[in-house]
């Protein structure tokens, strides 16, 4: 205490013998030049300011730092005092050297520098410690860790705590602590159960604000405990008709749970695995099935394959070989041996063959699937590999039917074989069927007086046919009978017995054929027609010469006018050749002309009527036209008086009277004869009848078109050449050569 007091006088007298010197009225003093300080906390230092002058002095301090404070940074001092300033660092958290710089100024303009050397180092403020209580595991299990961390520096830290591990839980991550506190964070691994062998376990405590990081390390072993077995028959023998699933178990032999996962490799596509993944827990065991989908004949021999395993957590893997001998025990073969699939209605005995396959000797059922099949026998015994052929007897019904038969022949473990047949079984009329190769037959007269008829028997049996046709009539067969094997065709002849008074048309009968007591009716058509249409045509031709020459002229003009049209060149006909053609053409048509006229006369639709007959009390016209006859030559009335004339009892003439004359009307569409009595009544009432007048109306023959053109075929004909003519010329005059002007 007293050197330490010395030492503060010597100064003080330094100071004071410096202060002379000085031309600042103050003086200052500061014990340490230089200032080291940990990053992230705070410093304290001291200047001393003296006033030197002669008067009361305010004196202002600035840092040139912003993270150093001066206190107080403003004041006045009397002549001779001294002030203490305090210098407070709050030092960042980086390294860094810098220059302190305070700057001191009086009111009194004098200014003067204080200069100090500061050093931000990094300082020690971290310490830990990891503990654990086991260095090996099994899988699955927890370790507990405590981690230490202490706060050894003199500032307030946050610190933060990481692992290597995901499944490691940490009681907290980030903690804050005082200087010299420390506290312990608790950490709790969870390792899957598939983590196993030498595990680093890492801690990484890291102080934030100093920026000190630590790593503590431990390697703990877990230990690889996860056998398993697996319990299987190796050789299994099975037989087709019996099969059973192949089962095997599987066990952890350890505490340790775990999943495995099964495959059958090189194993036939029939058989497969009942699961493909199992989870089993500590000790536990099971059954797993290896599943067959036989099909009957096709799945017979020896097989081999293995059952691969593995386990989900420690990469465990096992192969189990397994062999399989699949044997056809019980084989049945039953056949049909008959293969005709199409007969008659009658009893039929087939022959069945049986065989056994299997390896014992079997007692065998046969049975049908219907009334009319049985065995001779209800069942066999046969031997290994032995066979033997039985009867099967067939009665069907007399009528068309299918029947399909099904054969069973069954074991006493109901395994069993079946055959079938399709058997189309005809009639008796069917099996000696016949038919005709038509039913309608066409026949021209004049032409042809027979008909030839084929007959095919196709039923399955062979026949003797005897034959008849009815009606009797021009129609007759030329035999009675007819033999016919099965599928055989043969032709019979109709003879037409027919005359010219026999009409066309068509004439049903029916051909019988009797085999035995079985009819056979074929209804039949004769279709009896004219004579061809040319030779029709030439009668027709021969019998109207003009009609004929019509066709002929009407070819002659299309011939014609197609030539006419078609021709474009100019020819070399000659004037005077076309002027002689005129003429020859000219005098033609006159010729033609006066020889119709002379022959046909003049062309008239209708024929004249013959009037010869009328008189005054007969009256001759033509249907649908009135008849008018004067009133005076029927009545005279002396006395002049107004007359009615009327009819007496008529229903197909009507009277009127117009312009002194009496008009006849007949009803619309009539013709015939009828008689008529007029009664003339004058304005006295005095009557008169007139002679009973007879009234003969001819019908109005109205034509068709035809009939017209045969009326006037002859008019035709001489148009039809007048147009042959007028071509001709066109043709020339085309073809003619004109000279030129």
């Amino acid at each position: 205490m007293v050197l330490k007091s010395s030492k503060i006088v010597i100064l003080l007298l330094i100071f004071l013998y410096l202060s002379n010197f000085s031309n600042a009225d103050f003086g200052t003093y500061s014990e340490k030049p230089s200032i080291n300080v940990c990053r992230c906390s705070q410093a304290d230092d001291i200047i001393k300011i003296k006033n030197t002058g002669e008067q009361l002095t305010k004196y202002t301090l600035i840092s040139n730092l912003d993270f150093v404070t001066l206190t107080p940074s403003e004041f006045q001092l009397e002549a001779g005092d001294i002030k203490n300033v305090k210098i407070e660092i709050n030092a960042p958290c980086k390294n860094s050297k810098k220059n302190l710089i305070i700057n001191i100024q009086s009111d009194k303009e004098d200014n003067d520098d204080i200069v100090k050397q500061l050093t931000i180092g990094q300082c020690q403020n971290l310490q830990t410690r990891l503990y654990t209580k086991t260095n090996e595991v099994n899988p699955c299990t927890q370790v507990n860790y405590e981690l230490l961390i202490k706060n050894t520096g003199s500032f307030n830290e946050n610190y933060s705590i990481i692992s290597n591990h995901d499944s490691i839980n940490l009681s907290e991550n980030k903690i804050g602590l005082n200087p010299n506190q420390e506290k312990i964070v608790n950490a709790l691994t969870g390792f899957s159960c598939g983590v196993y062998g030498e595990t680093p376990i890492v801690f990484k405590v890291l102080a934030e604000n100093n920026a000190l990081q630590t790593t503590l390390k431990h390697n703990l072993n877990i230990r690889a405990t996860y056998n398993y077995s697996i319990k299987l028959k190796e050789d299994n023998a099975l037989c087709e008709e019996e099969i059973e699933p192949i089962s095997f178990i599987l066990e952890n032999d350890v505490k340790t749970p775990n999943t495995y996962y099964l495959e059958l490799v090189n194993q036939p596509s029939f058989i497969e695995l009942s699961q493909e993944t199992i989870t089993l827990e500590s000790k536990e065991e099971k059954d797993i099935n290896i599943t067959l989908d036989v099909e009957e004949g096709r799945n017979i021999g020896y097989y081999q394959f293995f059952i691969k395993s593995r386990t989900k957590d420690g990469d465990i893997s096992k192969k189990n070989n397994v062999s399989l001998n699949i044997s056809d025990c019980y084989k049945l073969i039953i056949n049909i041996l008959d293969s005709q699939q199409k007969i008659c209605a009658e009893e039929k005995w087939l022959n069945v063959n049986v065989k056994n396959k299997g390896l014992d000797e079997e007692r065998i059922s046969l049975k049908t699937n219907n009334e009319f099949v049985s065995f001779e026998k209800d069942y066999i015994i046969l031997n290994s590999e032995e066979e033997k052929n039985m009867t099967l007897i067939f009665k069907p019904e007399d009528k068309n039917f299918d029947y399909e038969i099904i054969i069973r022949g069954v074991l006493d473990n109901n395994i069993s074989s079946e055959d079938s047949v399709n058997m189309n079984v005809l009639s008796q009329w069917s099996c000696s069927e016949v038919i005709t190769d038509k039913t309608e037959y066409s026949v021209r007269r004049d032409t042809e007086n027979n008909a030839e008829i084929k007959i095919s028997n196709i039923g399955l049996e062979d026949g003797n046919y005897k034959l008849s046709i009815k009606p009797e009539f021009w129609i007759k067969l030329n035999q009675t009978e007819i033999e016919l094997y099965s599928g055989e065709t043969k032709s019979i002849m109709l003879i037409l017995e027919y005359t010219n008074e026999t009409e066309f048309g068509e004439y049903p009968l029916t051909l019988t054929l009797i085999q035995d007591d079985l009819v056979y009716e074929k209804q039949l058509v004769v279709l009896l027609k004219d004579k061809p249409v040319h030779i029709r045509l030439g009668i027709y031709f021969s019998d109207k010469p003009c009609q004929l020459i019509t066709v002929i002229l009407a070819i002659a003009i299309i011939v014609l006018l197609v030539s006419s049209l078609a021709f474009r060149k100019k020819g070399r006909l000659k004037e005077k050749q076309f002027k002689k053609l005129n003429r020859l053409i000219i005098l033609a048509t006159i010729i033609v002309t006066i020889l119709l006229y002379h022959y046909q006369g003049v062309p008239l639709l209708n024929d004249s009527i013959d009037y010869s007959k009328a008189n005054q009390t007969h009256f001759i016209w033509i249907q649908d036209n009135n008849y008018e006859i004067p009133i005076s030559s029927i009545v005279e009335d002396p006395d002049a008086d107004q007359l009615e004339l009327s009819l007496l009892d008529q229903e197909f003439v009507n009277l009127s009277v117009e312009n002194q004359k009496i008009v006849l009307t007949p009803k619309q569409g009539w013709f015939g004869n009828t008689s008529i009595i007029i009664v003339a009544v004058d304005s006295k009432g005095a009557s008169t009848d007139s002679p009973k007048i007879y009234l003969e109306v001819i019908k109005k023959n109205s034509k068709t078109i035809f009939e017209t053109y045969v009326k006037f075929c002859w008019y035709v004909n001489w148009f039809f050449l007048l147009i042959i003519l007028f071509l001709i010329k066109i043709i020339a005059f085309k073809k003619m050569r004109f000279k030129r002007s």
